[in-house]
């Protein structure tokens, strides 16, 4: 049966899973052209598609230009310890659109510590997060 004469078949709904079958083990991260590339599309559909799964909440998109680093600060001296780390946030030039974009952090480091109390994330002094179930490998 082909797809055209199928009356069951939603071309839209088509077309936003060969968006996301374009993101793969090494294409994680694609902008809009290199979608359009990847999937075949034109650019105004994929800026469609990729907003509506935006909203849907398949895909991120983050603000243009914002970047953030994450830096490590001191471990305070209770025991067990505590780390801190400080959110560098570094905006765009001039005005843009902000989207608030949900991103993984991992940290590895070697500790000299068999247990850490907590891992607190600040951001402009204030603490945006505290993570209170610190596994520590041992």
């Amino acid at each position: 049966m082909e797809k055209k004469q199928n009356t069951l078949y939603v071309g839209s709904l088509a077309k936003g899973l060969r968006l996301l079958r374009a993101f793969d083990e090494s294409h994680t991260e694609l902008s809009l052209v290199e979608l359009a590339a990847r999937s075949g599309l034109d650019k105004s559909a994929v800026q469609r598609l990729a907003n509506t799964l935006h909203i849907e909440g398949m895909v991120d998109m983050p603000t243009p230009g914002y970047s953030v680093k994450l830096m490590k600060g001191p471990v305070d001296r209770m025991q067990p310890p505590g780390l801190r780390f400080r959110m560098d946030v570094t905006p765009p030039d001039g005005m843009t659109t902000q989207v608030i974009t949900p991103t993984k952090v991992r940290y590895s480091e070697p500790t000299p510590y068999s247990q850490i109390r907590e891992i607190m994330i600040s951001c402009a002094d204030r603490p945006v997060v505290v993570i209170t179930e610190v596994p520590v490998a041992q």
